[in-house]
Order: structure tokens, then C-alpha cells, then sequence
């Protein structure tokens, strides 16, 4: 009984102390110290979730400008891209415009060779017409050297009468 209360005994003391430990904390719990301690861990918690965030928005911020970055590079390229076309078709237009100057040109070589050719139709034209004059001009002309010659006989036999006619009279 003895050993039984003895170790009961042992027991409550035990439980007494671990009471008197709860005790003690609880009353630095209460105590300013432990308010201030409190605080300041509330603190350093609220610190330490402000740097959580912080880490969180620099790598957020991290990621906004890496994708800022990229669309810059689109941009870039896209902006490159264009003035290349605007290069091609300036270089495009160019060509266009000497293509025209080209045509022109031509069209005015060809204008020239068609005067050139109407002019040497023209000539052409004239010069068979002069031939025909000329041909007309040799016919009458020999008419007319045929006329004078039978216009000479006539006279020369009208000569001729007469002067059988004289010679007969």
C-alpha cells in the first residue's frame, strides 16, 4: 500500500510540476514581454509573407517583361517585315516607272517608224506617179513627134502638090 501510495504520490508531484510549468508559460504569455515577443513575431510573419509577395510579384514582373520582350521582337520583326515590303514595292514602282519610260519609248520609236514608213510610202507613191507623168509625158511627146511628122508629110506632100501643081500650071 505504501509503494502504491508512494508512486501515486510520485505521480501528483509530477503532474503538479508540469501544471506549474503550464502555469508559468501562461503567465509569460500574459506578461508585456511575451505580448511584445508576440508582436514581434507577428511582425517578422507579416515580413516574411510581404517578402513571399514581393518575390512573387518581382517574378510575375520578371515574366510580364520577358513576355513585353517578345512582343518588342514581334514588333520589331513585324515592323522590319514591313519596311522590307514597303522596300519591294518602292523597288517595284521603280521598275514600273522605267517600264513605262521604256514603253514610251517604244511607242515613240514605233510612232517614228510608222512616219518613216508612211513617209517612205509617200515617196514611193510620188516617185510612180512621176514615172506615170514621166511615161505620159514620152507618150504625148511621142504623139506629138508623130503628129509633127505626119503634120511634115502632110506639108511635105502639100509642098509637093503644089509643086506638081505649079509644074503642071
Amino acid at each position: 500500500k505504501v509503494a502504491e501510495q508512494g508512486k501515486l504520490i510520485t505521480d501528483l508531484s509530477m503532474q503538479v510540476e508540469a501544471h506549474k510549468k503550464q502555469i508559468a508559460h501562461l503567465q509569460t504569455l500574459m506578461s508585456p514581454d511575451f505580448s511584445l515577443y508576440r508582436a514581434l513575431e507577428r511582425l517578422d510573419s507579416h515580413l516574411d509573407n510581404r517578402e513571399v509577395q514581393i518575390a512573387k510579384r518581382n517574378e510575375l514582373l520578371m515574366f510580364r517583361s520577358v513576355l513585353l520582350q517578345k512582343r518588342a521582337q514581334r514588333i520589331d520583326a513585324k515592323e522590319r517585315r514591313v519596311e522590307d515590303e514597303k522596300n519591294r514595292l518602292m523597288a517595284i514602282e521603280r521598275s514600273i516607272v522605267m517600264a513605262e519610260k521604256k514603253l514610251a519609248e517604244m511607242q515613240s520609236i514605233a510612232s517614228r517608224q510608222r512616219e518613216v514608213a508612211e513617209g517612205v510610202a509617200r515617196v514611193e507613191e510620188f516617185e510612180k506617179q512621176r514615172k506615170h507623168r514621166e511615161e505620159l509625158l514620152r507618150d504625148r511627146e511621142m504623139k506629138l513627134m508623130h503628129e509633127e511628122m505626119r503634120v511634115l508629110k502632110a506639108k511635105a506632100e502639100a509642098v509637093e502638090l503644089r509643086d506638081t501643081l505649079d509644074r503642071q500650071r
